[in-house]
């Protein structure tokens, strides 16, 4: 334990203890200042190396329809005849007996 013959002493002790200091007291807007640097850090997002040129749509040369598409319309007096199935209808593979 130290001792301490005045109180001169305290005070040159207590004054060489940084721990011991007043901290700065932090500025008002402190919660707002740290607030914008964080949305600011969040917008900054990643930067392009090169920036991207609009394409230039007026020189495309699209090949023309060389004839037109044949359409068959349908007669009045025509029918679609009966559609079978394309699968055979699923065979039965069991038999249920009554007298079981």
């Amino acid at each position: 334990m130290r001792r301490f013959n005045s109180d001169a002493d305290v005070q040159e002790y207590f004054a060489l203890q940084a721990e011991m200091r007043p901290a700065p007291e932090p500025p008002a807007d402190l919660w707002e200042q740290l607030a914008m640097v964080r949305r600011a850090a969040v917008k900054m997002g990643a930067k392009k190396r090169y920036p991207l040129s609009q394409p230039d749509l007026t020189s495309l040369v699209f090949p023309k329809i060389r004839s037109k598409p044949k359409v068959h319309p349908i007669r009045s007096g025509q029918r679609l005849g009966a559609v079978h199935d394309v699968r055979p209808p699923a065979k039965k593979i069991y038999n249920l007996k009554g007298d079981i």
